[in-house]
């Protein structure tokens, strides 16, 4: 199972909330789930901050998902 960040939006009733989770793919690069939460950038050094910081700003370059691109539990 492979996984990346990506941006996914959460609709509600009146609003929608946008976040950057890990995201989770089958086996044939389907979204299978992603983390309950969204996720930040952390890092033992400013380095590993920052390229956690490009490796995590990839997600914007990418379409949104929603709850409706998921195939499995979340």
């Amino acid at each position: 199972m492979t996984w990346n960040y990506r941006v996914v939006r959460l609709d509600y009733e009146d609003e929608s909330e946008y976040g950057v989770y890990e995201v989770y793919y089958d086996n044939d690069g389907k979204p299978a789930s992603r983390t309950e939460n969204p996720v930040g950038c952390v890092g033992v050094d400013m380095q590993e901050l920052y390229d956690s910081f490009q490796y995590m700003s990839v997600a914007f370059s990418k379409p949104t998902l929603t709850e409706k691109d998921f195939i499995g539990e979340i």
